[in-house]
């Protein structure tokens, strides 16, 4: 490999390692403004997916100068959101992508469920490591990537707004063997909705309504089922982005 294409991988490195705080102030960005820009997203995708839900699709953006083996950063949208409402209000985390070279995967969710397409981060499935929910559907998105492009397993990261919070909490505690580090506004612990929650509503209604109350310590003793290995804390701490508020 060219000391140029060593120095690109390294600064893109560098670029998501200090940075990844940052993704939150994005997603707190993605309810105030909207941008338009000329890149666009692609999708859906197909053939990425098996035995997971299938009102859930997959979108990217692959930027036209791919880095060789590129990071993969996974944007989850909000309760009533979309991969293109999402991907619209993130040009500034776009044109980073077009910066450095890395792979961006916009997940959508249509869950039929009266919350109104949110993710599900409170059923069995979804907080069991290949449990077949939704948590295993952005697994297998990232296995995608890393599959046909060659993408770093190495450097996967996730960020969200709201639900997509929910699912950046959930992914990091389900999945720490694939996620390196995430970013999240507006979310929840993990494991914290599935108090309260049915099928019917997607909803965690004790989380919800702030009655599910542990200590810290507790929330991190309560594992999600099945996660091989030790569930282990991310590198990077989950970010509250100040001075934005948004109620689901």
């Amino acid at each position: 490999m060219s000391r140029v294409s060593d120095s690109v991988q390294q600064t893109s490195a560098l670029w998501l390692g200090r940075h990844l705080i940052s993704l939150a102030a994005v997603a707190c960005l993605a309810f105030m403004q909207s941008s338009a820009q000329a890149a666009s997203l692609s999708g859906p995708v197909t053939g990425w997916s098996s035995g997971v839900p299938s009102y859930i699709s997959m979108y990217e953006y692959i930027p036209a100068k791919l880095a060789a083996s590129p990071p993969i950063v996974v944007a989850a949208h909000y309760c009533g959101g979309s991969a293109s409402a999402f991907f619209g209000a993130a040009s500034s985390l776009v044109a980073a992508a077009d910066k450095y070279g890395f792979i961006m995967i916009f997940p959508q969710t249509t869950n039929p469920a009266t919350s109104a397409k949110c993710w599900d981060v409170g059923s069995t499935a979804a907080l069991t490591h290949d449990g077949g929910g939704d948590t295993q559907a952005i697994a297998q998105m990232v296995k995608y990537e890393v599959d046909k492009r060659k993408a770093d397993a190495g450097r996967v990261y996730i960020m969200g707004a709201s639900s997509g919070a929910m699912l950046t909490e959930a992914m990091l505690a389900v999945y720490p063997d694939i996620f390196k580090a995430g970013a999240e506004f507006s979310g929840v612990p993990a494991g914290c909705w599935s108090s309260g929650w049915s099928a019917s509503s997607n909803w965690g209604g004790t989380c919800a309504g702030g009655q599910a109350i542990k200590t810290a310590e507790q929330w991190g003793r309560s594992r999600p089922r099945d996660v091989p290995g030790i569930l282990r804390v991310s590198s990077a701490r989950s970010a509250v982005a100040r001075n934005c508020r948004h109620n689901d």
